[in-house]
């Protein structure tokens, strides 16, 4: 018993020490990055699992085409597994504090960097009582964009979570369909593959994307349908919808 709540005590410790360490990262850097950057939020998902995150973007600049971006993010999980004959609910609020190292050019842009994350986890059993925890870890996020001319993109963007051993990653090519003045419209496919020990979905599907660029906005429109296989051997398919908005400031 006391061993248990001394585990308890010293993960509750970390958590507080990693939010306090981001809250005094919040509080200077207006100050250290000028206000430049960007703010994004973000949902992709369906009724029965989904990831849901907003974070503001800090660059600190290195070199005329590097920085160096600092990404404090709330974020919320939730997904469902089958396990023990029953289906679990596992719902996941975080907040994570990220340094990411950026290269930009003409026509590449790529990012790479690591982050420290707090997860405060509900898992609610078919088959059982709602188990709480607070998970404390690391995690690694890379994203890369490729522009092969004014028309056409890739875009690619994975990250890995040992808090909850979660992973992520899209991938997608766009084409510009429309454009009059500084409006452009984007289209194109996509494909996903995400999860974790305990389920692994594939996704396919489309998105589209509108770029305003006097103001700094874009907004993506995504929706397509995926294939669940669980740890347990069932599996399921399921449509999936998604919406991002990034804004300059």
């Amino acid at each position: 018993m006391f061993r248990n709540q001394q585990k308890t005590q010293n993960k509750l410790l970390v958590a507080v020490r990693c939010c306090a360490v981001v809250g005094i990262c919040l509080g200077i850097l207006p100050v250290t990055a000028e206000a430049d950057g960007d703010l994004a939020a973000s949902w992709e998902g369906g009724p029965s699992n989904g990831y849901a995150a907003a974070s503001p973007t800090f660059n600190i600049p290195l070199t005329s085409t590097s920085s160096l971006d600092l990404i404090p993010t709330g974020s919320y999980l939730y997904y469902n597994v089958h396990e023990s004959g029953g289906v679990t609910n596992v719902h996941s609020p975080g907040a994570s504090f990220g340094a990411d190292y950026k290269y930009s050019n003409d026509n590449l842009t790529f990012a790479v960097g690591p982050a420290v994350q707090v997860l405060w986890q509900g898992r609610t059993s078919s088959k059982g009582p709602k188990k709480n925890s607070t998970l404390t870890g690391w995690a690694v996020n890379g994203d890369l964009s490729y522009r092969f001319s004014d028309l056409t993109s890739f875009d690619l963007s994975s990250s890995y979570e040992q808090t909850d051993r979660f992973y992520f990653t899209q991938a997608g090519v766009e084409e510009r369909i429309g454009h009059v003045g500084s409006f452009s419209w984007f289209a194109g496919p996509e494909g996903t593959v995400q999860g974790n020990n305990q389920f692994t979905q594939l996704g396919g599907g489309a998105v589209s994307e509108f770029v305003f660029d006097n103001s700094g906005t874009s907004l993506q429109i995504r929706g397509g349908y995926a294939h669940v296989n669980y740890s347990d051997h069932t599996s399921q398919s399921r449509p999936y919808v998604g919406v991002a908005l990034d804004q300059r400031f």
